[in-house]
């Protein structure tokens, strides 16, 4: 097991930062909706995101997180979190946005690489979901 001092300072403070905000349910009109849910809460890591995206200019508004199972795994959603928010889906900083940018912005252990392709994995999803969602609009 590792020493949480093995871990940097930025990582740290997004593990401290990470909140247990509420799951959006209700939307209002003229906004999706999308989320995914990766892992077995419960065992090993797991990963769910929510992103409340406005139709008209495709920006993210609000991002919701759970995330269990390991120090990085957990800083990664803060940071995920706040780096979204205000992106246009589009954006390639969004679209493009991979495992290893994520792992460098933090200076994250590389033993710790999963966690990163979790959160990469859960990103590509809700990515797809609102493409296909805002194509059965109007």
């Amino acid at each position: 097991m590792l020493h949480f001092n093995y871990f940097n300072p930025i990582l740290k403070q997004y593990f401290f930062s990470a909140k247990a905000e509420p799951w959006l349910t209700n939307i209002d009109s003229g906004r999706l909706l999308v989320e995914t849910k990766l892992g077995q809460e419960g065992v090993g890591r797991s990963f769910a995101l929510q992103l409340k995206v406005s139709v008209m200019s495709e920006t993210i508004e609000v991002v919701r997180y759970r995330a269990s199972g390991c120090v990085v795994t957990i800083a990664l959603g803060a940071w995920l979190a706040d780096y979204l928010v205000g992106k246009r889906i589009d954006d390639s900083s969004v679209s493009d946005l991979v495992s290893t940018v994520m792992m460098k912005e933090l200076s994250a252990p590389s033993s710790h690489y999963q966690a990163a392709l979790l959160l990469e994995d859960a990103l590509q999803q809700c990515l797809s979901q609102f493409t296909i969602k805002s194509t059965h609009i109007g």
